[in-house]
């Protein structure tokens, strides 16, 4: 659903685009309204994509947990011996 909003909003401003330079401007009634609605779908696009965000940074970090313990054998093998120091 997100997607295809998206999708309508880009067809829209592109045939906004077109009409602006093919001189048809439309009425300032319009365009106020337009940009009205427009800001608010900014926010609204904008906290989608935090929420989105946000679950998809904390599904890696439970993913990452998971594989944590797997690195740490990984990496305690290619440590040094702490008590083989060589200058």
């Amino acid at each position: 659903m997100f997607y295809s909003l998206c999708e309508i909003l880009s067809l829209v401003y592109n045939r906004i685009h077109q009409a602006n330079e093919a001189g048809l401007d439309a009425n300032p009634g319009y365009r106020d309204a337009f940009a009205k609605i427009d800001g608010k779908l900014k926010k609204i696009v904008s906290q989608v994509t935090k929420e989105i965000y946000n679950l998809s940074t904390s599904i890696i970090k439970q993913e990452v947990a998971i594989m944590d313990p797997l690195f740490d054998l990984v990496t305690h093998q290619d440590e040094p011996d702490p008590g083989n120091v060589s200058d």
